[in-house]
């Protein structure tokens, strides 16, 4: 028997955990992208979560301001970002600056470096300032 695979989108409001979405993998972009839209209409403190397939409670970013989903034609190749990446061993999320080196890629490697890639992430934003060239910490 074939079981029709399934992603939730909860929302918190008022502290409790609520079922707004139910829908296939293959919409989480459009779905992000929405939540987004709905995060800047309802203002305030609103928390997100995306129940995984494998009933992993994935804690998204507060989708109201920048931080957007990641699609196939953004954020632009090459070019650097900030991204929030889901740590599966520590369970929480992290943001790293880094980039694609093609569009509709879902790897992103760490800035500066051309082979550590970073896994799970699923939201990104401009960067907010690049550090100055030549700066050195002491």
């Amino acid at each position: 028997m074939k079981t029709d695979r399934k992603l939730r989108l909860q929302i918190n409001t008022r502290g409790a955990w609520r079922d707004l979405l139910q829908f296939r993998p293959e919409h989480r972009a459009d779905v992000l992208r929405a939540a987004k839209l709905l995060g800047d209409i309802l203002g305030g403190d609103i928390q997100w979560c995306m129940v995984q397939e494998d009933a992993r409670h994935q804690r998204l970013p507060n989708m109201r301001g920048p931080w957007l989903p990641i699609t196939g034609e953004y954020p632009e190749p090459l070019k650097d970002v900030m991204v929030t990446v889901y740590d599966a061993n520590e369970h929480e999320n992290v943001v790293y600056m880094a980039y694609r080196k093609q569009a509709d890629s879902s790897d992103f490697y760490l800035s500066g470096t051309f082979d550590q890639v970073l896994h799970n992430a699923y939201a990104w934003t401009e960067v907010i300032a690049p550090a100055p060239a030549g700066q050195v910490a002491a």
